[in-house]
């Protein structure tokens, strides 16, 4: 009996065909998983991505409505007096005079 199983593992020298089958069958569902979480990290990355630059776009719009709206006089707070911002010095102001279209004077 001891040399039937000395005689059978002598002649066995590598791995059967349905071995080599069943180790690709797990390897690729294995390469088929961890494509397919690659895949996903990248899209999730991607749309990450472009929320982040739609976010940053929407901060710019509103900073820069705040800054005209600043301007033009608007104040969150009415009831809250603000110190002036926009100061006009002596020579910077706007003069009286009214201007036509074609940037002469009216005569008075």
């Amino acid at each position: 009996m001891l040399n039937r199983f000395a005689n059978a593992s002598a002649r066995q020298r590598g791995l059967s065909i349905v071995e080599l089958m069943v180790a690709l069958a797990i390897s690729s569902f294995l390469i088929l998983g961890i494509t397919q979480l690659y895949i996903n990290n990248k899209k999730t990355y991607l749309f990450q991505q472009s929320q982040e630059v739609n976010q940053e776009n929407g901060r710019f719009a509103l900073a820069l409505l705040n800054q005209e709206l600043a301007k033009a006089g608007y104040r969150r707070r009415p009831d809250i007096a603000s110190p002036r911002i926009f100061r006009l010095t002596a020579e910077a102001r706007i003069p009286a005079t009214p201007w036509v279209a074609n940037s002469r004077r009216v005569p008075r």
